[in-house]
């Protein structure tokens, strides 16, 4: 019988719709075996998911999403990292303490363009603070009609309640889930929204600093087979997911096309992972 998985979903620890408990029972109503919880930034909603993950007899995989800013805008998936390791956890705790004073930076900037909206109504409505929470309030409160709305009117660069975030660079961002004992993976590369010859000198860049694999599998790629070309010329591992945030934008656990995600991509980063850190 075949067995489904999901690599890449986010829950209220971050952007997610969903709290980690509720997402495992959901991967478990639809007949998943395995899920990476791939937060931005955090790995909260791990720890917050382990003991229904036993429950449902669900398979969790360790993750994070690090996002990752240099001449180009790239996230980095982080899966198996170590969520005890001291270092991981202390830089991740830098990064969160970070975000928070920006998106606090955000809420002053609406309110002196007369846009009401508190950080706890962001928390109560979506479980944690982030742009695309606050996005979506504006739009619930009536001061926007869409999220697209407020992020082309307000929220994104040179907008008047635009704030920059300190992100990692790519190199920082690989080698902190090194540190963590992680497999360094690049999410949905058709986002970076550059010509091949430029998306290959990224991938080359990526590589440099340790990079083990590509996203093929996302509900946003269409022409998977591109990627999966791609990472077989530079003998780079697979990985996919649906980029799950309980919105509406992806099903949990489909990717290209509606198609579900096979076991076999995750046992292919199992064997790479054993492989590279010399697990039995």
């Amino acid at each position: 019988m075949d067995k489904y998985i999901d690599l890449h979903t986010h829950t209220t620890s971050s952007d997610g719709l969903l709290e980690p408990a509720e997402l495992i029972k959901t991967a478990a109503s639809i007949g998943l075996s395995a899920i990476a919880i791939t937060d931005h930034d955090t790995i909260d909603g791990i720890y917050k998911a382990k003991e229904e993950a036993l429950k449902y007899n669900i398979e969790l995989i360790n993750g994070i999403e690090l996002s990752a800013e240099s001449s180009y805008n790239s996230h980095i998936l982080g899966y198996f990292v170590d969520i005890e390791n001291n270092i991981f956890k202390s830089k991740l705790k830098t990064i969160s303490d970070k975000r928070l004073s920006e998106i606090i930076k955000v809420f002053s900037c609406l309110r002196k363009l007369d846009i009401k909206i508190s950080p706890n109504e962001v928390v109560k409505q979506f479980g944690a603070l982030s742009i695309n929470g606050i996005a979506k309030t504006m739009c619930l409160k009536g001061y926007t009609d869409s999220t697209d709305e407020a992020f082309h009117k307000y929220l994104s660069v040179n907008r008047p309640a635009y704030v920059k975030k300190s992100n990692l660079t790519p190199k920082e961002a690989i080698e902190l889930i090194k540190i963590a004992n992680g497999i360094a993976v690049l999410a949905h590369p058709c986002r970076l929204g550059v010509e091949e010859s430029k998306f290959l000198e990224i991938l080359e860049e990526l590589i440099s600093y340790g990079l083990d694999g590509i996203e093929v599998f996302h509900c946003d790629q269409k022409n998977y087979g591109y990627y999966k070309k791609i990472a077989t010329q530079y003998d780079l591992i697979l990985s996919g997911g649906s980029d799950f945030h309980g919105d509406g934008t992806s099903a949990l656990g489909e990717a290209n096309n509606n198609k579900k995600i096979m076991y076999e991509i995750l046992n292919s980063l199992k064997k790479y992972y054993r492989l590279h850190y010399h697990i039995k």
